[in-house]
């Protein structure tokens, strides 16, 4: 089920329809109980794949809710299986989801750290393609944590990768963050 989402005043990002949300958030935790179910039986490496999958969807269902526990539960736990099935793209994008929402329980710090080492792993070969999506993450952070001046600056990288990959939609979502830093004041 595809969600559509916003970033608010606190740069967090919401569902627009929270009824829908709840409707997928138990959907997929059916799943979860019908998968854990399956792995008692057997540790096939093509459920535990599946498992990852419902868990990273799982945890970013619970973020756009505001239930940043759960979602770092979740989180962890499909970091966890992708780290231990070698795949590491999968564990990039569940670090980046679970340092995001350490950001907005206030881990801070830590978070904003994480961000950078992160955005470095960019800069390889293998991660190059997610440069975009680490930029714009580690721009909102900042933004909500009042540096703004960095913050935009990582919007301003990310929304240049974005206008030469050319995808419409995601140039939207970028400029539509930007906008929101720009109505902040420095």
């Amino acid at each position: 089920m595809r969600l559509t989402t916003h970033i608010d005043v606190s740069f967090r990002e919401r569902a627009d329809d929270p009824e829908r949300l709840a409707e997928a958030r138990r959907e997929k935790r059916a799943d979860l109980e019908e998968l854990r179910a399956s792995l008692a039986e057997t540790s096939d490496e093509l459920e535990v794949t599946r498992l990852g999958r419902v868990l990273n969807r799982l945890s970013e269902y619970a973020k756009l809710a505001g239930d940043d526990e759960q979602a770092l539960e979740y989180g962890r736990e499909a970091l966890e299986i992708w780290r231990d099935l070698d795949r590491d793209r999968a564990a990039f994008l569940a670090r980046l989801r679970c340092v995001e929402i350490q950001f907005f329980l206030g881990e801070r710090d830590e978070a904003l750290g994480g961000l950078d080492a992160l955005v470095e792993r960019t800069q390889s070969e293998r991660f190059e393609v997610y440069r975009d999506f680490a930029l714009v993450l580690r721009g909102r952070c900042r933004c909500a944590a009042g540096e703004l001046e960095d913050g935009r600056s990582d919007l301003e990288q990310a929304l240049e990768i974005r206008r030469d990959r050319g995808n419409d939609r995601l140039i939207e979502h970028t400029r539509s963050i930007l906008e929101r830093a720009d109505d902040r004041p420095i």
